[in-house]
């Protein structure tokens, strides 16, 4: 989540996510099983942003999500490319400036077992700041 290295003086730090994509295998059985998963937390720059993203498997997969802070929120949607998510441009909501922005993403786990989203979110608002973060989202389980 935060990392640092070097000295004192001249000390790098920043905010990452990681872990095993999905393999092949996995996609292919989520595919044939025309599964719809749910992935939810909260970004690791700025913890006051929640991110809820949904990925839809089958013939043609994609997928969308929310981010919303208390000061903002935004919507965008994409492909699905093997474990990599991907945004479109015309699916951004209207109050992001869809040619400055992305959001890309990698499914990360293994049917049957923990699965997340590690991905990153660099898009500029309408009449407000770039918005950079990372964040690790976990599957919403259905009970």
């Amino acid at each position: 989540d935060v990392w640092t290295h070097g000295t004192r003086e001249n000390a790098r730090s920043g905010f990452f996510a990681w872990g095993t994509a999905t393999s092949q295998a996995g996609l292919d059985a989520l595919k044939a099983g025309n599964v719809s998963l749910n992935f939810t937390g909260p970004m690791s720059v700025n913890n006051s942003t929640t991110g809820n993203l949904t990925v839809n498997f089958g013939g043609s997969p994609n997928w969308t999500g929310t981010w919303t802070n208390p000061a903002w929120s935004f919507g965008a949607g994409g492909t699905v490319s093997g474990p990599n998510l991907i945004s479109l441009p015309g699916q951004f909501t209207e109050n992001v400036v869809a040619d400055q922005s992305f959001v890309q993403g990698v499914l990360l786990g293994e049917p049957g077992g923990a699965r997340g989203i590690a991905h990153i979110i660099d898009v500029t608002l309408v009449d407000q700041d770039r918005i950079k973060d990372v964040g690790l989202l976990r599957e919403v389980i259905a009970d």
